[in-house]
């Protein structure tokens, strides 16, 4: 990692967690039961957005997987509960179904994108819930948003998690950027979901690992059914093809934490990589496997990572505020100790985000 306040740079670990596990308390959460939490929906203009919070955990973690979700189903499949689980022991985790897709409102016609009404969804639900600088957790198609959502919000949260993202900081292959996917494999994605989108039996290219697991590719099918027509995850990617948020990286100034698995194709692997090394203060990181979703292979790898980076991030920003402090000369530093910050609504005049962390 790049020193304190810092030069980009990132730090590789490979290998090192993949024997780790989950702190006592995430194991503990793990083997509860099932619990049902509650839709409510947050304002955006007139329309209303779909979202969940669960977990309890003193850290607010927000999880989105892209221009199509559906928050209602993903808690009826086992992996998904078991990650979700492993997030909840740690932190509020915060979902939500964007503007257009899954149980939220589906605009009028009004000349907007679809990534506007999602960075629009993403801020209406962080006000509803009261969270000012979350970690936000980019999976699946999700980078693009993720970044677009810090290009125009750039104080509004406390950490990146990018995992696996298959469409990077620029998807297409352009002529300086010779990193990015040929137009020609963009082209066999958007033939393969025309043809194979909700058919069980069919692989799911996010899990390998799932393919001889029926109830997942019946479970998988069920959720495409009702998440987008083909058409719909088509345009979606189209979108996404059009975006370029390279020139983000270098603003970025939290701590991001940027995981890969190596059996990614080597193209792939790399573009992650590539997003790495141009971010201050981020890590990149190594697992195991062919998946794209973080969720069933070595998911305690990928929990425990998350957990480390959220108390990481609480660190940096304790570096930030007294050197904030020192500058204002001002001698109410004194709210901080331990690496933790205030909880929620302190009233202490260095406090830049709202929230701590505390693991075991």
């Amino acid at each position: 990692m790049g020193d304190a306040m810092g030069t980009p740079g990132f730090t590789t670990d490979k290998g090192r967690y993949q024997t780790g596990k989950l702190p006592a308390r995430c194991e503990r959460f793990m083997t509860d039961t099932e619990q049902h939490f509650e839709t409510q929906f947050a304002s955006a203009g007139q329309h209303r957005v779909a979202y969940r919070i669960s977990g309890a955990g003193s850290c607010d973690v927000l999880i989105n997987p892209g221009l199509q979700s559906r928050i209602n189903l993903i808690r009826s499949e086992p992996g998904h509960v078991n990650f979700r689980h492993g997030l909840e022991s740690f932190s509020r985790c915060i979902s939500f179904d964007g503007l257009g897709t899954g149980i939220s409102d589906r605009p009028s016609m009004n000349n907007r994108s679809a990534v506007e009404d999602w960075v629009d969804s993403c801020g209406a639900v962080l006000d509803a819930v009261g969270s000012t600088a979350p970690v936000i957790i980019g999976v699946f198609g999700s980078v693009h948003l993720v970044l677009q959502f810090v290009r125009r919000y750039p104080q509004r949260f406390s950490g990146l998690v990018l995992i696996n993202t298959y469409t990077y900081a620029c998807w297409v292959s352009r002529s300086d950027y010779p990193e990015g996917t040929p137009p020609e494999e963009i082209a066999n994605s958007r033939e393969f979901i025309n043809k194979a989108w909700g058919r069980t039996g069919l692989p799911a290219p996010a899990a390998p690992s799932q393919a001889g697991n029926e109830a997942f590719l019946q479970w998988n099918a069920t959720l495409q059914h009702v998440i987008a027509t083909p058409n719909a995850v088509v345009a979606g990617l189209s979108v996404l093809a059009e975006l370029d948020s390279r020139d983000v990286l270098p603003d970025i100034r939290v701590p991001t934490l940027v995981m890969a698995r190596t059996g990614l194709t080597p193209g792939a692997f790399a573009r992650t990589q590539y997003m790495a090394t141009r971010v201050s203060h981020a890590r990149f990181i190594e697992l195991p496997g062919p998946d794209i979703a973080p969720c069933y292979e070595t998911p305690e790898v990928v929990l425990r990572q998350i957990a480390l980076h959220w108390k990481q991030a609480c660190n940096f920003d304790l570096i930030c505020a007294i050197r904030t402090c020192r500058a204002a000369k001002t001698r109410s530093i004194s709210t901080f100790h331990d690496g933790f910050r205030p909880e929620r609504g302190s009233s202490s005049p260095c406090e830049s985000r709202s929230t701590k962390v505390m693991l075991s």
